[in-house]
Parts: C-alpha cells; structure tokens; sequence
C-alpha cells in the first residue's frame, strides 16, 4: 500500500510493514501505537543511534522482527 498525502492507514499489529518517504520533499506521520510502551522502544533506540550493532538486543527485548539489511534497497527506490 502507498499512502499519499492526508491518508490514514490501520495496520494490525504484528503486520509487516516500513515506513519511508522517496521524495526530497520532507514528510510527517502521525502513528498510534496501542497499547502503551512501545513508544520507549523509540526512546531506546535514538538513545544509540546509529549504532546498529545494539539494535538486535533491542529487537529482542520488544520481540521485533526486523530486516535491517531492507533499509538501504527501500531508500534507493
């Protein structure tokens, strides 16, 4: 799915997905995270960034499935 500008989109959780914007033109998102706490795993991770090599403690800690190695592929699109 592609969200254009002032769309909403409900992903339930422990669905697949990112987020990333392939326009120079700066984006913002609003996302609700329900229930609580999971906003710390936020805190947590820009509290090292960009150290990628103590993200995977963190993954596991808020038992996360991520593929990382995806990111730079995402962004050259």
């Amino acid at each position: 799915m592609i969200a254009e500008q002032g769309s909403w989109v409900f992903k339930p959780r422990g669905q697949w997905h990112t987020f990333w914007n392939p326009d120079p033109t700066p984006c913002e998102i609003i996302e609700v995270i329900s229930p609580a706490g999971f906003k710390n795993y936020f805190r947590e991770l820009a509290a090292f960034w960009p150290n990628r090599a103590k993200s995977a403690e963190l993954r596991r800690k808020y038992q996360l499935e991520m593929d990382v190695d995806s990111v730079a592929d995402l962004c050259a699109l």
